[in-house]
């Protein structure tokens, strides 16, 4: 286990730990939350396809719906007009 020394400076910097340890660690915490960010970001872009493909999906859906009520009209005319040739 790594122990870790506290400044007790009084520049503000009391509690944060120093030398290259600290230095390694501070860059891993850096690239980290850079690698959260870029995949904050893609996690937006797939969460707007996704609701672009739901309200596509939606109104597909009613538009089928509305075909379905309208069908059994549309097949009657249908064989209205070839009973008439």
């Amino acid at each position: 286990m790594v122990e870790r020394s506290t400044s007790t400076r009084g520049d503000g910097s009391a509690g944060k730990p120093e030398g290259p340890e600290a230095a390694e660690l501070r860059a891993e915490v850096t690239r980290l939350r850079g690698l959260l960010v870029e995949q904050d970001v893609e996690m937006g872009k797939l969460r707007g396809r996704l609701q672009q493909l739901e309200e596509r999906t939606t109104r597909m859906l009613g538009l089928f719906a509305r075909l379905r009520r309208f069908g059994p009209a549309f097949a009657r005319l249908r064989r209205l007009g070839r009973n008439t040739d």
